[in-house]
């Protein structure tokens, strides 16, 4: 990883943001802490570069906006019908409180599937870009600040962020694979009906 930011440096992190934002698994927190302890970067780079991969980050969430606004109408009609109301209320809430869902939900984790929504409630898309750039700009100037602040071994720092990426990468995958079981589990069983 040492050797990407020696590469391709802040466009690395740029490029890295474009691959989030389009909603492919990307764990981008971890990669920002990273960048910030390896990267020689000033304070006024870390505002720039958490500008940056906001902006780079909302443009690659265009994608899967996009997709929810062609695509959500025809996903929803065969989808099951408690399954759309659920849809339906996540919808509403999305209108009814989207200014802050898009701001608050786009630098957490579950962030990769507000573009969707966002597209499939046919939020204005400039509201949407303004909205995904104020979300994401805190918590990465957040992130890229805890990097530039550690002061301590960076081979040291290196081998915990590795560490934890594999303990959450093994962690997603066991939960994964359970709700996958489960699902599957829970379709084979028949329904019990109770005969009166």
């Amino acid at each position: 990883m040492t050797r990407l930011f020696e590469e391709w440096g802040v466009w690395g992190i740029l490029f890295s943001q474009l691959l989030e934002g389009s909603s492919f698994p990307f764990v981008g927190s971890a990669f920002m802490v990273t960048a910030g302890i390896l990267m020689d970067l000033s304070w006024l780079d870390v505002v720039w570069v958490s500008l940056g991969r906001s902006l780079f980050y909302t443009v690659g969430s265009y994608i899967p906006y996009f997709i929810g606004l062609k695509l959500g109408e025809s996903a929803e009609r065969k989808i099951s019908s408690d399954k759309r109301a659920k849809l339906d209320k996540t919808k509403k809430a999305i209108r009814k409180y989207g200014n802050w869902c898009v701001a608050v939900l786009s630098p957490l984790p579950i962030g990769n599937v507000v573009p969707f929504f966002a597209g499939m409630s046919k939020m204005n898309i400039w509201k949407y870009s303004l909205l995904t750039v104020m979300g994401t700009f805190p918590a990465t100037l957040l992130f890229l600040g805890i990097g530039y602040f550690y002061s301590g071994e960076k081979g040291r720092a290196m081998d915990m962020i590795l560490l934890l990426q594999a303990i959450f990468f093994i962690a997603f995958t066991v939960t994964t694979l359970l709700i996958t079981v489960m699902k599957f589990v829970g379709k084979r069983k028949p329904n019990k009906q109770k005969n009166f």
